[in-house]
């Protein structure tokens, strides 16, 4: 049937930004009149920048690719940093809604999140740039070589916030406390200077080790990062560490990265809700 709002604007030239007023929250076709085959499925709601390392990435090893149950969700096409892609930078500027009919292989605990959180009706995207296996040093805006993709990023669209899941690499390295610190906080610094004001909401995540958690210097860095105002807390994803297959199906198989996304629910919506966060983590259990 007809659409129940038209609006019409005229493209000046090739690569020229158009902008329409502000419409409601929902889900819309971009075309160019009388060319139906131009249609686009086109989101208006929330948009996250996702970064980080493989949970992060979230991408599924084990088990079948993942939908969205509600159709409100889109992901960036991420490459899912497979040995065919290794060294290639993910792909920030294509976004898709992954169906059954084109599920996802990367992106599973966003997809899973974005569902919950677009029950209120409000689609969700998610521009994932972030890298399997990286240390904060590759972030560090000082010459890492992971941050040119997430200024980028920055710089080409508006986000709601930063969602930050990395910790293992840090842990594997030995970076003491205030190695991880410096890196992050450098991090969030450049991001504003791109994107004033941006919020971040960081994980709690280390590394399953003969540390106990509470010592990690790692968490105690994301801990002072939060404590001193600079991000929002997230998820303690280290608790999913505690299933024996942590590093196969429980981190990695669709169920293990869907629980990731449920995680991160809480302090995303109570954000979206509230439009403040909580700058300290729930004790270590």
């Amino acid at each position: 049937g007809a659409p129940d709002v038209v609006m019409r604007r005229d493209i000046p030239a090739e690569g020229a930004t158009v902008a329409f007023e502000a419409v409601p929250a929902g889900l819309y076709l971009a075309c160019l009149e009388g060319s139906p085959a131009t249609c686009r499925r086109t989101g208006v709601g929330d948009v996250f920048l996702v970064a980080g390392q493989s949970n992060a990435v979230s991408p599924i090893t084990f088990g079948p690719p993942m939908a969205s149950r509600t159709g409100l969700v889109a992901v960036t096409l991420h490459h899912g940093d497979d040995d065919a892609h290794a060294g290639v930078e993910p792909d920030i500027d294509t976004m898709f809604f992954p169906s059954v009919q084109t599920p996802a292989r990367a992106g599973a605990c966003w997809i899973r999140l974005g569902d919950m959180l677009a029950k209120t009706g409000v689609p969700v995207g998610f521009v994932i740039v972030a890298r399997s296996a990286t240390n904060s040093d590759c972030w560090n805006p000082g010459g890492g070589a992971c941050w040119p993709l997430l200024a980028r990023a920055l710089a080409a669209r508006k986000y709601r916030a930063v969602l930050w899941h990395q910790g293992e690499s840090d842990a594997l390295g030995h970076f003491p406390m205030e190695k991880s610190l410096a890196n992050l906080t450098a991090l969030v610094a450049a991001s504003r200077e791109i994107a004033p004001g941006i919020p971040w909401i960081v994980a709690h995540n280390s590394l399953k080790n003969d540390i106990p958690y509470a010592e990690q210097p790692v968490r105690q860095a994301q801990v002072a990062l939060v404590g001193k105002g600079l991000a929002c807390a997230g998820p303690d994803t280290d608790t999913m560490r505690r299933h024996a297959d942590w590093v196969g199906a429980a981190d990695f198989g669709g169920a293990g990265l869907a629980a990731h996304g449920e995680k991160w629910f809480p302090a995303v919506r109570a954000f979206l809700d509230s439009g403040t966060c909580v700058h300290s983590f729930p004790g270590v259990w």
